[in-house]
Order: structure tokens, then sequence, then C-alpha cells
């Protein structure tokens, strides 16, 4: 056995041997690494394949979005007619009473923003009871008049121990002009 290391050695010579080592440790760094760098390969693969996925999904969903035009038109037309007003009106009041509060003024003022497609009629009520009262009252008309908002809420106690307030509400409803 010994000879044939030595006729090995001496067939190859020493630069051969060492080359014939150093191509047997990069077989076996081979053989460790490659599943390694197959694993992150794929991983990499499917990230891409995601991604590509995304870009895709996204782009049809900007393309079958709605257009900003067709959104304010479909908005304008939920918007009911101001030939409803009266009506409106009436459901505030009847709110009011239900929850336990008179309303016995209230101003009024229509207006229409040029350039706008849509008017606003204001009601600003002054309301004098307790505040939970005023606030389930607030809450009952926005609530149950979907195109009414609450523009101005205003609260003053003349007497710190007193659980009545002094309110003032400014209601806008938004109509369509037809």
């Amino acid at each position: 056995m010994l000879s044939v290391r030595f006729q090995t050695l001496r067939f190859l010579g020493v630069w051969g041997l060492l080359g014939l080592l150093l191509l047997a440790a990069a077989a076996l760094i081979g053989y460790l690494l490659i599943p390694q760098i197959n694993a992150q390969s794929t991983a990499m693969h499917q990230e891409i394949i995601a991604a590509k996925d995304s870009a895709i999904q996204a782009s049809e969903q900007r393309r079958n979005a709605p257009n900003t035009v067709s959104q304010l038109q479909n908005f304008l037309n939920w918007l009911p007619p101001l030939a409803t007003n009266a009506k409106d009106v009436k459901t505030l009041f009847v709110l009011a009473k239900e929850g336990g509060i008179d309303l016995t003024k209230a101003d009024y003022q229509l207006t229409a923003e040029p350039g706008a497609q849509f008017l606003r009629y204001q009601v600003t009520v002054p309301i004098k009871d307790r505040y939970i009262v005023i606030r389930r009252f607030a809450v009952g008309a926005l609530n149950d008049l979907p195109h009414l908002a609450l523009d101005e809420l205003q609260f003053s106690r003349l007497q710190a121990s007193s659980d009545v307030v002094d309110a003032q509400l400014r209601f806008t409803f938004f109509y369509r002009p037809q």
C-alpha cells in the first residue's frame, strides 16, 4: 500500500497531488452548498413571481377603478331633490320632539355655491336642555337623514353647577337642484 502512494506521488508530483486535493475539496464544498443555493434560488424565484402577480393585480385595479367624474355623478344622483326639503325639516322637528326637545325657533338659509352642482339648506336651532339629550338628538338626526351634516355645535352654561346647557346647532341638508 505504501508503494501505491509513493507511485501516485511520483506519477502526479507534488503539484498534481495538491491539484487533486483542491479538486476533491471543491467537490465536497459544492456538494454541501448546492442544496442551500438551490433553496435560495427557489425562494427568490417565488418572490419574483409574487411581485409580478402583485403588479399585475394593481394594474388591473387601476384599470377597473371608477374615475372621479363618475363617482361625483353617482354622489350627486344619490342626493335627494330640493323638493324633499319640507319633509326633511319636518323629520328633524319630529326627532327633536321624540327626544323631548321643543324646537320653538329655527333659522333657515338656502345657498348655492358658485360652480357647485348641489344646494345647501342650513337650519340653525337653539336648544336649552341637558347635554345628553342634545347629543342624542344630533346623533339621531345624523343617522336618520344621511344627507344631513352637523356644521356647528356651540354650548354655553350660565352656572357651573347646572346640568342644563344652552346649545346652538347648525345643520346643513345637501340637495341636488332638480
